[in-house]
């Protein structure tokens, strides 16, 4: 639970205990966290799993350092996977021309869409200045609702169901708080942990909510000029209860089956079509294609607070 630049603080601790007690209603928020005690003669600082934790972690980093993965590791990325028998370039064109002009037999569709798979990632590597935007105009087959699976068949799932669920996805930013981010020409900020969660997954109540949350997340990147990356949206009275899962991208919504599915497909949608992590959810993104994924990038920096998370799992 090591920030990237800064120290957690008492108040997040409190705050990662309240959610996990509002989960998991049976548990003691005691176990978790404890508040200081400042006053009188038997002061103490907080107590409890998650204190205990970090400041095993932070002792542990001070007397062995935090071993990033070598240079001399063998680096996977996302090009080396899939860009592998490019077609033609006539065929790969007759294909992305019907690929744009029929959207069944499903079963064809997926064939020719697998052919043309590294076709497109090639495409979407070598041109950086490709935008959501052109992406879908150029394979409007994206936008339809079936586009998750389209997304899903480019890469394999990692993600298990077993153990992980709506909760653990929903308080992975709290500990992978995000570092300060410096922008060209702009100064700058340092994020909160509610901004890095509503970054990585929004949650709402019921569906008014999410129109209203996804209404004002517009707005707030259109003022600060930034692209609205993709993102997953849960929806329900509760976390623990949330029966309704999305990925949305530019205007395009796909719904899933489970949280992990959603994050899944959020995931696979940045490095299908070569987009960046956006800041505020940077450390999470990156713990999970590190951790998940096994996915290792030749020109990625990879925050100490990832690494030492994964070095305790």
């Amino acid at each position: 639970m090591v920030a990237y630049g800064h120290d957690l603080k008492n108040a997040h601790f409190k705050a990662v205990a309240e959610l996990i007690i509002e989960v998991f209603p049976t548990e003691l928020i005691e176990a978790y966290y404890v508040p200081p005690h400042a006053e009188g003669v038997q002061q103490s600082v907080s107590k409890g799993k998650l204190p205990y934790k970090y400041r095993n972690i932070k002792t542990s980093m001070k007397e062995t350092g935090v071993s990033m993965i070598s240079k001399s590791s063998k680096q996977v990325s996302l090009n080396d996977i899939t860009i592998e028998n490019l077609l033609p370039e006539q065929q790969f064109f007759a294909l992305q021309v019907w690929l744009k002009s029929y959207i069944e037999p499903w079963t064809e569709v997926l064939e020719r869409w697998t052919k043309t798979a590294p076709n497109r990632i090639h495409q979407f590597t070598k041109d950086r200045n490709l935008s959501i935007n052109n992406i879908l105009t150029e394979w409007p087959l994206f936008k339809h609702p079936l586009g998750y699976s389209l997304i899903l068949s480019t890469l394999p799932s990692k993600i298990s169901e077993d153990g992980k669920g709506i909760v653990v996805m929903y308080l992975l930013p709290t500990l992978l708080p995000p570092a300060i981010i410096r922008e060209k020409g702009k100064g700058s900020w340092e994020p909160t942990i509610a901004e890095a969660q509503e970054t990585f997954a929004l949650y709402t109540k019921d569906s008014v909510s999410k129109q209203i949350c996804l209404e004002q997340r517009k707005k707030k990147y259109e003022k600060l000029m930034r692209p609205i990356q993709p993102c997953v949206i849960i929806v329900g009275e509760t976390l623990h209860t949330a029966k309704d899962f999305y990925v949305l991208f530019d205007n395009v919504e796909y719904k899933l089956n489970s949280v992990l599915a959603a994050v899944d497909t959020c995931f696979k949608i940045i490095h299908v079509m070569n987009l960046v992590y956006p800041s505020e959810a940077y450390n999470t993104l990156m713990f999970i294609q590190r951790y998940f994924y096994k996915l290792y990038l030749q020109t990625e920096k990879v925050p100490t607070c990832v690494t030492s998370l994964i070095s305790e799992l």
